[in-house]
């Protein structure tokens, strides 16, 4: 009998040992939550209450799942000492019942299986705070319809932050905020009702296999945003319904193999980077030398390819299998070095619009084409700093045979014209245009002028509209002094100041040179 007593103890001492958790607390929604104290002796991590137990099983030594509507707490106390709550460790795995999560702004890190297998849960917002998300986190949360992401989500990079909404067959809409900076490798794979995701111009990095077999994702005209350096193997592969277009920008350094296999979708390609890298099979890396491969892999539908002039090389078989492509324009005044079949399968006879007198080096490094047209001129553009003030006519498009640009601005009743934004005053307007080119023509009122002192290459523009001064351009703090130097107003750029007597003023923006303006 004293053996089982002596044998009872031990076992229930080594289960009381293997609790893995330093102390509990009750959080703002009622429920019992389990903190371990972190290494760093001020914070915590929200967790299992014992990490040998099983944790699909719903209790364990009188443990029950939370459920209903959960509040993560910024702070928690244990006695006379105060934690920040800044990590959520493997809490809630399978926690079916649990119907909504407020996660505290304090919380940095969620982890392995955090919440894997929450099927009651309807939407989650990821907080500013989040720096590493870890594999599986949300996973099978097949109840899951919305997330919302505030934080930069994620900062870092490597074997987490992988298959993280793997298995969320609800998953509809994807919500990004404006200070998103990385998509992690695998974050949205499989979700195969995923509609809707917005991708804002703060993304840098879309990882390996994003928007995997998301095929009822719907983009038409996909415009990749213009920071973006890398965009992993099977980003969007399998994506049926990105239509239309898709733009790679010229900060794009790595676009990698199958990036947009399968996307039949698609029609048209607009790529302007410059040289783009991917790690080969032996995990070699050839960055800045070769432009994915093959990243548009059985895109049967595409039509046309529009190459920017940044373009230097193009890798193996980066459009093998695009058998409907129609017709390609470069932009390139050098014909890009192609690696191996990268036009496989395509029609030799097709039209290739080039840049003017670059024939001889399409000819000799683009021998699979045999219909080159060298009609391709610099984009040219004029425009209006305000239509409501005045309007531009083109009376001559510049072309390979004329690039003279005629321009003439109509001002609108009650204004005036007054510059261009290369600093002339003449209407109408001659150039010569060589390279690209945009043209802004500045009004004024009857009343007043902005003067040619008061042009800027900077884009700030500053100029009279109805007795009062625009600052335009620029959010900085201005001043306006008058002719005896006293300051009579002040504001920030985009404001306009009061009404003010006609005479001659100093308008000073942030740390540039005082600039004259004249109101009449």
């Amino acid at each position: 009998m004293k053996k089982v007593l002596l044998f009872f103890a031990l076992f229930m001492g080594l289960f009381a040992t293997s609790w893995a958790y330093d102390f509990s607390a009750v959080s703002p929604s009622g429920h019992t939550l389990y903190y371990y104290i972190r290494n760093d002796g001020a914070s915590v991590s929200v967790v299992w209450p014992n990490a040998n137990a099983s944790v699909a099983s719903d209790t364990w030594l009188g443990y029950t799942k939370p459920s209903g509507d959960i509040i993560i707490p910024n702070f928690v106390s244990n006695g006379s000492q105060t934690y920040t709550v800044n990590a959520i460790g493997t809490a809630f795995y399978q926690c079916t019942d649990i119907t909504s999560v407020v996660i505290a702004d304090s919380i940095q890190s969620i982890s392995v299986n955090a919440f894997n297998g929450c099927t009651g849960l309807g939407s989650i917002t990821i907080p500013n705070a989040i720096k590493r998300i870890e594999n599986y986190a949300f996973a099978n949360c097949i109840g899951l319809t919305t997330v919302y992401f505030n934080a930069d989500y994620c900062t870092t990079m490597g074997d987490y932050d992988k298959h993280v909404f793997d298995g969320c067959t609800s998953l509809t809409n994807a919500v990004f905020g404006n200070n998103v900076k990385i998509l992690p490798a695998y974050t949205f794979f499989g979700c195969s009702s995923l509609t809707t995701a917005n991708i804002p111009d703060s993304v840098v990095y879309i990882g390996d296999c994003c928007f995997r077999y998301c095929s009822n994702l719907t983009i038409t005209n996909l415009i990749i945003p213009s920071k973006v350096t890398y965009l992993g193997n099977d980003a969007f592969s399998s994506c049926y319904n990105i239509t239309g277009s898709v733009s790679i920008p010229k900060a794009c350094t790595y676009i990698g193999k199958y990036c947009f296999y399968d996307c039949t979708g698609l029609s048209s390609i607009i790529y302007d980077a410059d040289s783009v890298g991917i790690v080969g099979s032996e995990g070699v890396d050839y960055a800045n030398f070769w432009y994915g491969y093959p990243s548009f892999l059985g895109c049967t539908n595409i039509t046309e390819i529009i190459i920017g002039n940044n373009v230097r090389k193009i890798a193996d078989q980066a459009f093998l299998g695009c058998s409907n492509l129609a017709e390609i324009t470069s932009h390139a005044s050098e014909a890009p070095l192609l690696g191996t079949n990268v036009f496989g399968d395509i029609d030799s006879n097709i039209p290739v619009y080039i840049p003017c007198g670059s024939s001889n080096s399409y000819q000799s490094g683009w021998i699979a084409f045999s219909n080159f047209i060298d009609n391709v001129f610099p984009s040219f553009a004029a425009q209006s700093a305000d239509e409501s003030m005045g309007t531009v006519q083109v009376l001559n498009e510049p072309t390979c045979t004329n690039p003279n640009a005629v321009l003439n601005a109509v001002p609108a009743s009650g204004y005036r014209f007054d510059h261009w934004s290369t600093g002339s005053t003449q209407n109408p307007y001659s150039l010569t245009v060589t390279t690209d080119t945009v043209i802004t023509a500045y009004f004024v009122s009857e009343g007043g002028t902005e003067g040619i002192e008061d042009i800027n290459a900077d884009g700030v523009n500053i100029y009279v509209k109805d007795g009062r001064i625009v600052v335009d351009g620029t959010t900085e703090d201005y001043q306006i002094y008058d002719i005896t130097g006293r300051m009579v107003a002040h504001g920030h750029g985009a404001e306009v100041s009061s009404p003010l007597s006609c005479g001659v003023y100093l308008v000073k923006v942030g740390l540039r040179p005082a600039r004259k303006v004249v109101v009449r």
